[in-house]
C-alpha cells in the first residue's frame, strides 16, 4: 500500500462515507483489497472507531482480516488495548504519511479461541 493510493480516495473504499464497512474489493481502491473488511473511520473521534471494529469483527468469522482506517491520534492507543482486551490480532498499522490516517489491520480471533 502506498500513501498516494489511499490518500487520493478522501471519501473512503468505495466512495463509502466514512464509518461505512464496505466488502472485500479487488478494483484497485486505494490498495485497500485483500481484506475481509475496510471500515472507514476518518473524521471520527474516540471511541467510535474502536465501536465501530467491534461491531464489524462481530458480524465476521473467526479468523477474518479486517483494515480500519482513522485519523483519531487515540486510536493508536485504543487500538492495540481493544485487541489485547478482545482476543483479536492487531497485524499492522501503516501511517498514511501527510494525511493523518492510518489504516490498521485486525485479525478476528479464530471462535474457538478464548480471550486472553
Amino acid at each position: 500500500m502506498t500513501t498516494s493510493d489511499v490518500d487520493s480516495n478522501d471519501s473512503g473504499p468505495g466512495g463509502s462515507a466514512p464509518g461505512v464497512t464496505s466488502p472485500r474489493d479487488s478494483s484497485g481502491d486505494g490498495g485497500l483489497d485483500g481484506y475481509d473488511v475496510v471500515v472507514d473511520e476518518r473524521g471520527q473521534r474516540c471511541p467510535r472507531p474502536v465501536i465501530s471494529l467491534s461491531r464489524t469483527l462481530r458480524a465476521q468469522s473467526g479468523g477474518a482480516v479486517v483494515a480500519l482506517i482513522s485519523d483519531d491520534p487515540a486510536s493508536a492507543v485504543d487500538l492495540p488495548a481493544w485487541c489485547r482486551l478482545s482476543g483479536a490480532t492487531l497485524l499492522s498499522s501503516t501511517d498514511l504519511g501527510t494525511s493523518g490516517a492510518t489504516v490498521y489491520v485486525v485479525r478476528k480471533r479464530n471462535d474457538d479461541q478464548p480471550a486472553d
